[in-house]
C-alpha cells in the first residue's frame, strides 16, 4: 500500500460532476472482457443493432456513489447513479416504463473525462426509482432518476 498524498500544488482540485451517463441493456453485450484487476481496457462488443444510450441530466443533479458494504458473506459495494432528468412528455414516460423492464450496465464520465463502467452481462443495475413531482410554480417538471446495484466490487475505471 501507499500513501494517498495530494502533490503540493495548492491548485489540485480535481473537477466534479458528471455531465450525462450512458446506458445499455445488459442483454445487449455480445461480450465483454473482465479483467482481474480494475482497469478496464475492454474490448466490451454489442450484439447488432444495440447501441449505448446517452442520458443527460439537469445541471449540479448528476451523481454517482459507490459504498463498501461488510456482511456475513464479505464486502459488497453498493453504486447508484442518476440525475433529474428536466423534460415531461408522454414519450419519456413510455420509454421509462420500458426502460424499468430491463437490466443496465452504465457508463458514467466525470468532468475530468474519466469513466467508470458500471456492471457487466452478470451484474446490472437496475431502475431503482423514478419519481415526478410539481407541488409549486417555482418546481421544473421532469424525473429524477436512480439506477442502482449490489455487486462484488467497485466499478471499473473505463480506459478505453
Amino acid at each position: 500500500m501507499t500513501n494517498l498524498l495530494l502533490s503540493g500544488d495548492p491548485c489540485e482540485r480535481p473537477v466534479g460532476g458528471i455531465p450525462y451517463i450512458e446506458i445499455v441493456p445488459s442483454v445487449a453485450i455480445a461480450s465483454m472482457a473482465i479483467p482481474s484487476g480494475l482497469r478496464f481496457q475492454g474490448p466490451l462488443t454489442l450484439k447488432p443493432s444495440w447501441a449505448w444510450l446517452r442520458v443527460e441530466f439537469s445541471e449540479e443533479t448528476a451523481f454517482y456513489s459507490e459504498k463498501d458494504v461488510n456482511n456475513q458473506h464479505g464486502t459488497v459495494y453498493e453504486i447508484k447513479t442518476g440525475g433529474f432528468y428536466p423534460r415531461d412528455s408522454r414519450a419519456v414516460v413510455e420509454q421509462l416504463e420500458k426502460m424499468k423492464n430491463y437490466y443496465w450496465v452504465a457508463r458514467v464520465k466525470d468532468m475530468d473525462d474519466k469513466w467508470r463502467l458500471v456492471g457487466s452481462d452478470r451484474q446490472t443495475l437496475k431502475f431503482s426509482s423514478r419519481s415526478y413531482e410539481i407541488t409549486t410554480l417555482q418546481q421544473r417538471r421532469g424525473f429524477l432518476l436512480e439506477m442502482s446495484g449490489i455487486f462484488t466490487r467497485p466499478a471499473l475505471f473505463d480506459e478505453r
